[in-house]
């Protein structure tokens, strides 16, 4: 049987969360139950944004946000190119 997960991203609450967790010495998993996020998500975020050792929640969302922008300005050159072509 295959549970389906809604996909959403990660709040600033969630990722202080993952910072209070780490700092508390909880593992991953751990933090990922408690959250009620799969344990890869809590990998990949932890990776992207420095780590064990370096994980910052603040840095981490404003990582997030300069992403989302920079997607949205890929998508929107891509329409423009198209509309010109």
């Amino acid at each position: 049987m295959h549970t389906a997960f809604k996909y959403s991203y990660l709040t600033l609450q969630e990722r202080w969360m993952i910072y209070q967790g780490i700092h508390s010495g909880h593992s991953l998993k751990d933090i990922a139950n408690a959250i009620d996020r799969h344990i890869q998500t809590i990998i990949s975020e932890v990776n992207r944004n420095g780590g064990l050792k370096n994980y910052n929640p603040h840095h981490a969302q404003n990582h997030f946000i300069a992403r989302m922008k920079e997607s949205s300005r890929k998508k929107c050159t891509k329409n423009i190119i198209k509309i010109n072509k």
